[in-house]
């Protein structure tokens, strides 16, 4: 290598202020969600202007900075949808640019911004697009573990789909998923889930009927 050659300090140094942003952008995001249940104010330390710069320079190429700077921008100022759009059509084309785990990182951030920001606040658009959003993290595997998948997730894609009145893809999605559980789940989410499925329909003789098979372990 010539003296006078620094392609490569300069390709190492890009790439260390590429995971640098990235991770100070990830970091400020997590605040931004947590923000909701903390009961004390807490900070994460950002350079003076850190957002604005980097909303304006190359750096916004690299698609980790481009995803949480999106994110980032989308939990600030949640009245500017397009900020979800443009996070929602980047992962779209751009998911391949992501290690798995941090693929369902990402869409995390997308749902709970529409569960917190927008179907909490009165904006019931919004659970059509938390239901799409389901329907990629499926198709993808990305919401489950060892191959299980988690209750919560289970409970919250279907209780998307009854709000959305996706009453035949609800009834597929609990009979195809539910054995996805941990075995000791199944039965109560079976008996569960079909009897919301048919208190939304109106069929409330079948309600009953699920009801008398659900042990009452969760209070809730």
């Amino acid at each position: 290598i010539k003296k006078n050659d620094f392609s490569n300090l300069e390709k190492a140094d890009h790439h260390l202020n590429c995971f640098y942003i990235s991770q100070k952008l990830k970091h400020y995001c997590d605040l931004l969600g947590y923000q909701r249940f903390l009961s004390r104010d807490s900070h994460i330390e950002l350079l003076p202007s850190f957002i604005e710069y980097v909303g304006q320079s190359d750096y916004l190429k690299e698609p980790a900075v481009q995803a949480y700077y999106t994110i980032c921008m989308m939990y600030r100022f949640p009245e500017e949808e397009s900020y979800f759009q443009h996070l929602k059509q980047y992962l779209e084309n751009n998911l391949q640019h992501f290690p798995r785990e941090e693929q369902k990182t990402l869409y995390i951030f997308a749902m709970n911004y529409c569960i917190y920001l927008q179907i909490h606040n009165g904006k019931r658009k919004y659970l059509g697009e938390l239901f799409q959003l389901y329907h990629k993290v499926l198709d993808e595997e990305l919401i489950f573990e060892k191959g299980n998948l988690d209750p919560n997730h289970y409970k919250n894609i279907i209780s998307a789909g009854l709000q959305t009145r996706e009453f035949d893809w609800v009834e597929n999605f609990i009979q195809v998923y539910t054995d996805r559980l941990a075995e000791k789940h199944q039965d109560n989410a079976l008996n569960y889930n079909l009897a919301n499925l048919y208190f939304h329909k109106k069929e409330y003789s079948k309600v009953i009927e699920q009801l008398r098979e659900v042990e009452y372990t969760n209070l809730s």
